[in-house]
């Protein structure tokens, strides 16, 4: 669980689930509450509908919540449920003990996800402050670059169409460059949302089935290979139309 925690912090968490799995599959069953594990393993073999209320329980804690042990993991739980109200929680944790323990790790996996989650929300001014620090950190650090909160926020602000393109290509570089699926993922999402407000219909469709047809967005099952937010550009683009050529 630490290696599948720390590839999804630094946002390389491609396979790693599936060996986590894969190993835990072959133990023995150990005699205690179901844990995380537990709720993975029936997310992966039962699917959302079985699997969600052992998740919120897990993710909620017996004595302490998960996110103040696995962070991560716990932002990927809460956007898997679509549960905003958990994932504010979270982040807001997260900035906290970022901030006060200095610990520049927590940080980026908190300005990160304040990024995102003001991005969906139509807050630009507070994702651009977040982005700019996040970026801040990783460059003082050495990091790597962070590229899934930037994407969300081109998407979503449709209007710099071309910058958005040039952040999906830089992004796809990377991408294939680490072999992040997930990042490959984000991207096609991104190209969906910004074609879809572009009224460019069949690439938003096309780039939202790219985006579902991957197994590395969050975690993976048979009934879904995503969050249900990341479905909703692809539904919309099938459900529409071309807008009407005018003749004279």
């Amino acid at each position: 669980m630490d290696a599948l925690e720390i590839s999804m912090a630094v946002g390389r968490p491609s396979g790693v689930m599936d060996l986590v799995l894969a190993a835990a599959q072959t133990c023995a069953p150990a005699p205690h509450s179901p844990d995380i594990l537990d709720a993975l393993a029936l997310l992966t073999t039962q699917g959302h509908r079985v699997a969600v209320p052992l998740l919120r329980k897990v993710l909620q804690g017996t004595d302490t919540p998960l996110w103040t042990q696995r962070p991560a993991l716990a932002v990927m739980l809460a956007a898997d449920l679509w549960d905003p109200q958990v994932h504010w929680t979270i982040v807001d944790w997260l900035m906290k003990t970022g901030r006060e323990s200095g610990s520049p790790f927590v940080l980026r996996l908190a300005l990160s996800q304040v990024a995102s989650r003001a991005a969906l929300t139509g807050d630009v001014g507070q994702a651009i402050a977040a982005i700019a620090e996040e970026d801040a950190l990783a460059d003082v650090t050495g990091g790597p670059p962070t590229y899934y909160h930037r994407l969300h926020l081109a998407a979503m602000r449709a209007r710099r169409r071309e910058e958005a393109f040039e952040l999906m290509e830089a992004a796809t570089k990377a991408a294939a460059t680490h072999g992040i699926g997930q990042l490959i993922a984000n991207v096609h999402w991104a190209a969906a949302v910004l074609n879809n407000s572009w009224s460019d219909y069949p690439a938003a469709l096309a780039a939202g089935r790219q985006a579902i047809s991957y197994g590395d967005l969050f975690s993976h099952s048979p009934e879904s290979r995503c969050p249900r937010w990341w479905r909703r550009p692809s539904d919309a683009a099938s459900t529409r139309k071309p807008p009407p050529r005018w003749h004279r």
